[in-house]
């Protein structure tokens, strides 16, 4: 594995890096711990390197001593590097709850491109999301419950959620891909097993139609012996935050009043964005056509493309 090579094999130790920027202190300890495994493996910085092996030596010999010098030597010497051995070690300097689920994901499913889900501008826009989404339930009084993400493939922002709003008991992540979902409910198994704090849903939501006036939707989950459950809930609150990868139909079928949070973005040539905008003022002025705006904002990222999210509650398009 040459230096390039290995720098996009792991450019996800970017992302993470923000996410514990974000969780931490500066001066915390887990961070000033990443940081210098992230700087050897990514830059070769010798001064990392160093008190990487200093730090195994001085904590004397174990059965995993070996193991973990060969993982840092092997980047030295260009070998490949083993996305599992690498999360063990992570784990072992980082008490950290996602960064154990994300290793719990790796061992049990196959072909995880985290340099997908874990990118910077992927964490980024999970962050961001929660960052204004807390302050608008704190300055309005709201309470969340009941959380449906559209969209919710690996279920990443299921954590973010749930560290932030204490008085959440339910997340629901609908997706119409069932491998997303599976590996979604193995890296999120920690509330799938503390009485379904998240379940997937494997459905269209473009095909998904509240009851009524309530609101309420109707839908099933699969439990451990493959059988349909069927539950009914009122969500506070529905999410998506790939807008862009469908038409405005999940929108529309939203009840009056429903309370909405969605991102889309400009970027056009993206393969599967078929609903994208040319600007943030495009885009506000199209989705006032659903419902009363509540808050707008943008994020730039890299050349020239830009992140746009609304909230908003949905207009009466029924006359109920």
């Amino acid at each position: 594995m040459t230096t390039e090579e290995r720098k996009k094999f792991l450019h996800f130790l970017y992302g993470i890096e923000q996410y514990l920027t974000w969780k931490y202190t500066k001066s915390s300890k887990e961070l000033r711990e990443y940081k210098e495994i992230k700087n050897w493996f990514l830059f070769k910085d010798f001064y990392s390197f160093r008190k990487l092996i200093i730090n195994e030596i001085s904590q004397g010999i174990t059965p995993d001593t070996e193991t973990k010098i060969n993982l840092i030597l092997n980047s030295f010497v260009k070998k490949d590097i083993k996305l599992d051995v690498l999360f063990k070690y992570l784990n072992e300097k980082i008490e950290d709850y996602f960064l154990k689920d994300i290793a719990y994901l790796l061992k049990k499913a196959q072909n995880i491109n985290l340099n997908d889900f874990l990118s910077k501008g992927q964490v980024d826009s999970k962050i961001w999301l929660v960052e204004e989404l807390k302050k608008y339930v704190e300055l309005n009084s709201l309470s969340l419950n009941n959380i449906a993400i559209y969209g919710s493939w690996y279920g990443f922002l299921v954590p973010f959620l749930y560290e932030n709003f204490t008085d959440l008991k339910c997340v629901r992540g609908f997706d119409i891909d069932a491998k997303s979902n599976y590996r979604a409910e193995v890296l999120l198994q920690r509330y799938l097993h503390n009485k379904w704090k998240f379940k997937t849903v494997t459905q269209d939501v473009e095909n998904l139609m509240p009851i009524g006036a309530s609101g309420k939707l109707i839908y099933s989950c699969i439990n451990e012996f493959n059988q349909k459950i069927k539950e009914t809930t009122k969500f506070e609150l529905i999410i998506n935050t790939s807008a862009e990868h469908m038409s405005d139909k999940w929108l529309s079928n939203l009840r009056k009043e429903q309370f909405v949070c969605l991102q889309t973005n400009n970027m056009h040539d993206t393969i599967g964005h078929i609903n994208t905008f040319n600007s943030y003022e495009e885009a506000k002025e199209h989705y006032r056509n659903f419902g009363q705006i509540l808050w707008a904002g943008k994020q730039p990222l890299m050349d020239s493309y830009e992140r746009y999210m609304f909230f908003l509650r949905r207009r009466d398009l029924w006359n109920k």
